[in-house]
């Protein structure tokens, strides 16, 4: 299964997180295949960007490189729609950012490394781990 990175993971890393890096290098020398979502990448990018991270961006640039990239479908929207309509109805709503990435993780059949699994684990059938 590829496993997409949430944006808290990918902050892990950048900081320097011992335990995160070893756990993504141990999988990716195993062969584990990892993606990035495009909404994870906006969240990241441009936050490193109004920082004038130029360090941590490059080290972002380059682990974008090693991922699997997709695009945000009509059909994500779509889900992600569906998906938060059914979340209010339960009143379990979840943020925007959180309902796309895993609308885009459903859709392609993705698994997700996320530290925020009380938002997560409201989504039925998103397999998730959380590597903190």
């Amino acid at each position: 299964m590829i496993f997409a990175l949430d944006a808290n993971i990918i902050s892990y890393m950048l900081n320097g997180d011992l335990t995160v890096r070893a756990r993504y290098c141990q999988e990716s020398d195993n062969g584990r295949i990892f993606a990035i979502p495009p909404v994870v990448f906006y969240e990241i990018y441009h936050w490193l960007l109004a920082k004038n991270l130029k360090r941590k961006t490059e080290m972002f640039v380059e682990l974008c490189g090693k991922l699997e990239h997709k695009n945000m479908t009509w059909r994500v929207w779509q889900k992600a729609a569906e998906l938060q309509a059914l979340l209010i109805n339960k009143g379990r709503r979840i943020g925007d950012a959180d309902v796309l990435i895993a609308a885009y993780c459903l859709l392609n059949g993705y698994g997700l490394v996320t530290n925020n699994t009380s938002e997560f684990e409201r989504i039925n059938g998103l397999y998730i781990e959380n590597w903190v």
